[in-house]
């Protein structure tokens, strides 16, 4: 048992199994997808008259919105092309996972006993390994397997969260800024949880702002206008999908509701309302550039901020899980914001299954919780969880979507 307690209280040891079991899940996949664009775009950098009168690079492109080709020529012009961006990304993968665990231990901190650092981070790698529904939004996965800009962007903005749960007000301002002068549709969503955060007074101009923001479609200049016509005859419209908005209810429900029945910490409690503000935000302007076809919030892709919401909500509920198991196995107890915890929880981790959480805030917003055995309760608990996984499974999912 001694020899279990030292392990848990070794500092290296989440980095040794973290990094360990990363690298089993993850690897390189070549120079595919973006990578393709971003050597594109180095080429363009280092020799601007090859690509004279080009369409991608006459009126802009992705390199016009960041300093990233600079950073990746660091890579290409010493080791070449195939081996530059090899290195490039299995740094960027290095990088990922050593933030992420600063990030945990910073959140183990605020939550629960750091004896418990090393289990969670290993449940962490796991939720995130490569193929996991959580760890991809679209296209989009929070650890990519090529190179692109959006790698260091997110390991920035971890490294960011990871000082913001410190209260380094200052470096994890630095951090974001980097991150998002790298990719602003990633590390950006950082940018307002940390003004929420740390300047609470914010919140409300900053929230009316988000919420009359869309209006500018009536100014129709630019980017600040409705699609034009010859979009709507192509398939470019990325409007919220099904699996899409059971992410958002899922985290906005985790953040919402679940965070402030599982924890007393206070601030725990203001990232969970600051988090919650900055996905509702996100929310709001998904359904106005997919539904509302306004052109400037399409192109920012909102959905992109669930990458914020999922990292940290994974390990709070981890801890969660962590405090209920203990207190069920001393107290012989069961009570309903648990089976809550686990509805929105499997939700998390299964983001396709939207009707999942359907009955979770009915069940938060009960008057009365009874926190003593009622087989009569467990019984309607265990009927729930039974209806709501039939529900969320993909075939019946289909078969309702398509009937709506």
């Amino acid at each position: 048992m001694e020899s279990v307690v030292k392990l848990l209280k070794n500092k290296y040891a989440p980095f040794f199994f973290a990094v360990s079991l990363f690298f089993i899940s993850y690897r390189y996949s070549g120079i595919v997808v973006d990578a393709i664009l971003y050597l594109i775009q180095y080429a363009h950098y280092i020799d601007p008259s090859r690509f004279v009168g080009d369409p991608s690079f006459e009126f802009g492109n992705q390199d016009s919105l960041g300093f990233f080709t600079p950073i990746l020529g660091l890579f290409i012009k010493p080791l070449g092309a195939n081996l530059g961006m090899m290195v490039y990304t299995v740094t960027m993968q290095f990088l990922w996972i050593i933030a992420a665990v600063f990030m945990l231990e910073s959140l183990m901190r605020l939550t629960c006993n750091r004896l418990w650092t090393l289990p969670i981070t290993i449940l962490f790698v796991f939720c995130f390994s490569n193929g996991m529904p959580i760890e991809v939004v679209r296209f989009f996965h929070f650890v990519e397997c090529y190179a692109c800009s959006r790698s260091l962007s997110i390991v920035a903005g971890i490294a960011a969260l990871a000082a913001l749960f410190r209260n380094k007000r200052w470096m994890s301002l630095a951090f974001i800024l980097f991150g998002t002068l790298v990719h602003p549709l990633t590390a950006g969503w950082c940018l307002p949880l940390w003004f929420f955060y740390f300047f609470p007074k914010t919140r409300w101009p900053i929230a009316i702002f988000s919420l009359l923001f869309p209006l500018t479609f009536l100014l129709h200049t630019g980017p600040l206008d409705v699609f034009p016509e010859d979009w709507l005859r192509k398939p470019l419209v990325f409007r919220p999908t099904y699996v899409i908005i059971g992410r958002y209810v899922a985290l906005l429900s985790f953040f919402g509701f679940v965070v402030k029945k599982f924890s007393r910490n206070e601030m725990v409690l203001r990232i969970s309302s600051a988090l919650a503000l900055v996905l509702a935000i996100a929310l709001y302007w998904d359904c106005w550039g997919g539904y509302g076809e306004h052109v400037l919030l399409f192109q920012v892709q909102p959905w992109r901020a669930l990458w914020l919401g999922s990292i940290v909500a994974v390990p709070l509920f981890l801890c969660f899980l962590k405090d209920t198991l203990l207190y069920v196995y001393r107290h012989k107890k069961v009570s309903e914001p648990y089976s809550v915890l686990f509805l929105i929880g499997v939700n998390l981790l299964a983001p396709q299954s939207f009707i999942l959480v359907s009955l979770s805030p009915l069940i938060l917003l009960r008057k009365k919780v009874c926190f003593k055995t009622n087989p009569g309760k467990i019984f309607y608990s265990s009927v729930c969880v039974v209806c709501c996984f039939g529900l969320g499974h993909p075939t019946v999912q289909c078969l309702v979507y398509t009937g709506i």
